[in-house]
């Protein structure tokens, strides 16, 4: 094997380094959509909600939206747990969690949190 070879073969090489780090960064971009959608989805499936949109009657915002999100219900004696999405919506008077069920489009709990003011 010669220098030429060599060379030959360093270019080839790199030649593919640089397409697999493009494939791996596609991928990742990939992901971060399918992400974006879901979260886009969960904000949709609670602000359409008619029990959440009783809170927002004046000023609000979307705080957070927490994928990984668990409600436990309790019902007849018995509960169960469910791996929903927390969508937290900020109001002037409260912090409104809305855990919301992506694959079947519902809202399964909401969680109000009134906001404290100091005593003067």
């Amino acid at each position: 094997m010669g220098p030429k070879h060599n060379f030959s073969f360093f270019l080839v090489a790199l030649f593919f380094l640089i397409l697999l780090t493009g494939c791996i960064q596609y991928q990742e971009r990939v992901d971060q959509s399918a992400s974006y959608n879901k979260t886009s989805a969960a904000i949709d499936i609670a602000l359409r909600n008619e029990s959440v949109q009783s809170y927002l009657a004046a000023n609000w915002s979307i705080m957070d939206v927490s994928p990984n999100a668990q409600v436990t219900l309790v019902q007849d004696g018995g509960s169960a747990t469910l791996n929903t999405t927390d969508v937290k919506v900020e109001t002037d008077s409260a912090l409104v969690h809305v855990y919301v069920d992506l694959p079947n489009k519902t809202v399964v709990y909401l969680w109000i949190q009134p906001k404290r003011t100091p005593m003067p």
